[in-house]
């Protein structure tokens, strides 16, 4: 597995693992989810990604479960992507009011041939100085 987060320069040119944290095992509840650590980049978008190579000798599916989350109450505006080959098969822009937090989503995959798969998890918020981003 790779994990890399990003942000967004004045350029608007995206800049690698500086200024974030890559997602990281979440300690809270034993390493069962993952969580988007704090940036120290604000009035910019920050990604966080997470990709999975995979071989499939027979077809399959990819399952999993995903919700936004942000720290002191702010409302979650951020997208949450997956990507298969490159090709974006999921995009949920929701917004989530986070004195409750989102509620789990699930999202089933079908993969209908073997093969090599890259499987990807982005997501992107904007943050502003007031705020700090976490997603599970």
């Amino acid at each position: 597995m790779e994990f890399s987060c990003y942000h967004q320069d004045d350029n608007f040119k995206w800049i690698q693992n500086i200024k974030c944290t890559p997602w990281s095992p979440n300690k809270m509840n034993g390493g069962k989810t993952l969580k988007a650590s704090e940036t120290k980049a604000f009035n910019t978008y920050t990604a966080y990604e997470m990709t999975y190579n995979a071989y499939l000798k027979t077809p399959g599916f990819v399952e999993f479960k995903y919700r936004k989350d942000s720290k002191g109450g702010f409302t979650v505006n951020g997208e949450f992507k997956f990507a298969v080959n490159n090709r974006e098969v999921l995009l949920d822009y929701k917004v989530a009011n986070t004195s409750v937090g989102s509620d789990w989503e699930i999202y089933h995959y079908n993969i209908t041939s073997p093969g090599v798969y890259a499987l990807t998890w982005i997501y992107t918020k904007f943050v502003d100085k007031n705020t700090t981003s976490q997603t599970d």
